[in-house]
């Protein structure tokens, strides 16, 4: 375990707790908010410790799932690797390391970790010890397809596909159906093409976007999100807009989904009927193309990354807009690599709080007032993808480094 010392200095950040007085929107809007040195100031948090791991393949894209709990441990995936940390100390319970790389964030089902890349891997919790291992699909050349997102019903996996990088991204299927219990593929489906967002599931219905891989070849076919049950394919509901990268969130009786122009060229979130398929409201808005996330509900809003690297809530029952959040500029990371290092995660929610990364900061918000609480940046080590919350400690991943901090 490699930890953080005292030279090491940290960045910190809170608001005044001021609201922006906008017509119709709450919290900190365009224009108004201070910067990121204004708001620096004691966070509520500290560096307990940090793992570094030196993984040996490094994509350049941001791999860093949000970490999961295994066992009594935090696992989390940088590249090829998937390391389970003791969540006291950050010591190494284990490690497993992949001969490709890890290209979706591990599902728990029982006992195990299920990780997907050329082919899905069922890790111990406990020891990281290889439980069982299922080939996938191959393209028309006889490559392996990658997985994009995966997520469980019950003991049913489904997969979506990201096509080989020199594959027709337009190649079927784009979605397999895995019996857990059989360790086998008992589905294909061909309605989606490349799933590359995180699947929306529950405990018998799955949702899943189906976005291109590729921007050259964006504009054959439709882009859509399709629900699934038992059953097969349930509904099917087509976008307008040319892309979809974004996951969807699910609730008893809606499916949120969003989709984006080219680069940050409009963009709609939709309500639809969980059980019909018909949409309740549909909200046409710029959204920001942040891969590997997903919007995030609660009990009274939806939240999405718009074009201006703002967080928008909607009214979950209306779409009408409820505030908006403009995080401030960093500069922590200017000069080195990471200078323009750009990811954004949706909001992890615990009670009234979400807890993203922007930029390589950490922030805090209050999702009821629409207010950055406070937030946090290292560095050295930029912040990228969703932070995992713990009853003392936040889990927050980098592209090389894994912090616990104590909150």
């Amino acid at each position: 375990m490699n930890s953080i010392g005292k030279s090491r200095r940290a960045f910190l950040a809170t608001t005044t707790g001021c609201l922006a007085a906008t017509a119709g929107c709450a919290g900190w809007v365009r224009g108004s908010n201070p910067s990121f040195d204004e708001l620096a100031a004691d966070a509520p948090v500290s560096v307990d410790w940090a793992h570094e791991e030196a993984a040996a393949y490094h994509s350049g894209t941001n791999r860093a799932f949000q970490p999961v709990r295994a066992d009594d441990a935090i696992a989390y995936t940088t590249d090829e690797r998937i390391v389970a940390l003791d969540p006291d100390d950050g010591s190494v319970r284990w490690r497993y390391v992949d001969d490709g790389y890890v290209s979706s964030r591990p599902v728990r089902h029982d006992g195990s970790l299920i990780v997907g890349g050329e082919q899905l891997i069922a890790l111990s919790e406990r020891t990281g010890d290889v439980a069982w291992s299922l080939e996938l699909d191959q393209d028309s050349r006889g490559f392996a397809y990658e997985t994009g997102g995966i997520g469980s019903t019950d003991d049913i996996l489904y997969v979506g596909y990201r096509h080989p990088t020199l594959a027709d991204n337009l190649e079927k299927p784009g979605l397999a159906r895995v019996d857990l219990d059989d360790r086998e593929i008992v589905d294909r489906y061909d309605d989606v093409h490349t799933v590359l967002a995180p699947l929306a599931t529950d405990d018998d219905f799955a949702v899943v976007v189906d976005g291109d891989a590729q921007y050259s070849n964006s504009l054959v076919g439709p882009r859509a999100v399709v629900a699934y049950d038992s059953g097969g394919p349930r509904w099917r509901y087509e976008f307008e807009h040319p892309h979809t990268r974004i996951g969807p969130a699910l609730t008893s009786s809606r499916v949120y989904a969003a989709s984006h122009g080219y680069g940050f060229d409009g963009g709609s979130v939709v309500a639809i009927d969980r059980d019909t398929g018909d949409v309740e409201w549909q909200a046409e808005r710029e959204v920001g193309p942040s891969t590997q996330t997903a919007l995030t509900v609660t009990d009274d809003i939806v939240t999405f990354l718009d074009g201006e690297n703002q967080l928008v809530a909607l009214d979950r029952d209306s779409g009408d807009e409820a505030w908006t959040v403009a995080f401030p500029a960093t500069d922590v990371h200017e000069g080195t690599r990471y200078a323009s290092f750009r990811t954004v995660s949706a909001p992890v929610v615990d009670g009234d709080r979400g807890y993203c990364t922007n930029s390589g900061a950490l922030f805090v918000i209050d999702l009821v007032a629409g207010e950055i609480e406070w937030a946090y940046a290292d560095e050295e080590a930029p912040f990228s993808g969703r932070p995992l919350v713990g009853d003392e400690r936040l889990y927050v991943p980098s592209p090389t480094w894994f912090f616990g901090l104590e909150a």
